[in-house]
């Protein structure tokens, strides 16, 4: 049977977010299991990255591995774009021409690495060659640079590469070597292509920061001992939606994007 991820039926909680992997579960059961929830947070984060004129991007494990299919948005049409029997793919993310994908894949065999394709699913270029995950790709506004999340350093830092691979660039890192909770994870662009908002774990809490993509100076917009999670820009740029359990359950909440 296909499983496809669905996030009204895999409500991402704070237990489920802590247990997201940073690097694959030994067996396949238990890796699969928590990249469905990982994937719930990257199509919660930004549904411009996954629609391209009217057509949906999006990773399922109908083959028994993660491939990335694309649909249009009633559903139809369904193209399968990869077809790794041994590897998975995730976390397609359109460029905003809606030309290419980018996407996260252990196709070469070891860890997750960014991958490029075209819309059709051909000519696939690998961006990343390190011996850490990388994953959660997302396309800056002006098409020139990808935002993933790597664990190359030994834990999740947000890094930029531009779409032909170069000038790659560190822009976090934790703050304080002493927490050894310290991680980020996934989030998405601000519309003006200048700042980039994020979900980090610091202490075992999970709050949301704006980062500034060139300086990598920070804003934290939420202080509480909720788990707030899996960011996203509103389209004009003024607001942020999160979910948090602040309130007992996983819910939406809005914010200022300066707090």
């Amino acid at each position: 049977k296909t499983r496809e991820v669905d996030h009204a039926v895999l409500p991402a909680t704070k237990s489920a977010i802590r247990g997201l992997p940073l690097r694959r579960a030994n067996t396949r059961g238990a890796w699969a299991g928590a990249v469905a929830i990982a994937l719930i947070g990257v199509l919660c984060s930004s549904a411009s990255a996954f629609v391209a004129d009217t057509r949906i991007a999006f990773s399922s494990w109908g083959d028994g591995n993660a491939d990335i299919y694309t649909m249009a948005s009633d559903g139809s049409d369904v193209t399968q774009l990869t077809s790794d029997s041994l590897y998975e793919d995730l976390f397609p993310s359109w460029s905003p021409d809606g030309t290419e994908i980018a996407f996260a894949s252990t196709q070469d065999g070891g860890d997750f690495d960014i991958y490029v394709m075209d819309a059709a699913g051909q000519n696939v270029t690998r961006l990343t060659t390190d011996g850490g995950e990388d994953w959660f790709p997302a396309w800056s506004p002006d098409g020139s640079r990808i935002a993933f999340v790597s664990h190359r350093t030994g834990v999740g830092e947000l890094f930029m590469v531009d779409t032909d691979g170069s000038n790659l660039t560190q822009v976090t890192s934790n703050p304080d070597a002493g927490d050894t909770t310290y991680e980020v994870y996934g989030g998405g662009w601000g519309p003006d292509g200048a700042q980039f908002v994020l979900q980090s774990q610091r202490y075992g809490n999970s709050d949301i920061y704006v980062i500034d993509v060139d300086s990598g100076s920070e804003i934290q917009l939420t202080v509480d001992e909720a788990w707030d999670f899996w960011p996203s820009w509103s389209p004009d740029g003024t607001t942020i939606a999160y979910s948090s359990n602040i309130t007992g359950t996983s819910e939406i909440h809005t914010i200022a994007e300066d707090g």
